[in-house]
């Protein structure tokens, strides 16, 4: 009995003594190339300083565009900065709402949306009448 006894104390410590970790790999890890910066194909390009859009109904428009917003001056002076609607614009046009008025570009011409009017406007090219 005391052989049997011996191999079962032997095998219950067996079972219970804890495994080792296994070994830690101390080599360094490879580096991971960072991704090149993607542009967006619906990103507007910037101008470079305000434009003049001369409209159908003879008011000019100072317009200013930039990634997000569109700064624009009526011929009243008032001044308003619109958010770029993103779901409105696609690739070569885009479309800036506020609350009473909206603006779509699309190449040199616009579409100013004011109080439910709308006019077509153009750019001229600078130094024209």
């Amino acid at each position: 009995m005391s052989v049997v006894g011996t191999l079962v104390g032997a095998g219950l410590l067996a079972c219970a003594a804890p495994e080792a970790p296994p070994p830690v790999d101390s080599s360094p890890a490879a580096a991971t190339p960072s991704p090149a910066p993607v542009t967006p194909i619906d990103t507007p390009a910037i101008d470079s300083g305000p434009a003049l859009y001369h409209c159908d109904n003879g008011d000019v428009i100072e317009v200013r565009f930039g990634y997000y917003d569109a700064t624009v001056r009526l011929a009243d002076d008032t001044t308003l900065t619109l958010p770029r609607a993103q779901s409105a614009s696609m690739p070569g046009s885009d479309v800036y709402v506020g609350r009473a008025i909206a603006l779509e570009r699309e190449g040199d011409r616009l579409r100013l949306t004011r109080d439910g009017e709308a006019s077509r406007c153009g750019r001229r090219a600078p130094g024209a009448s």
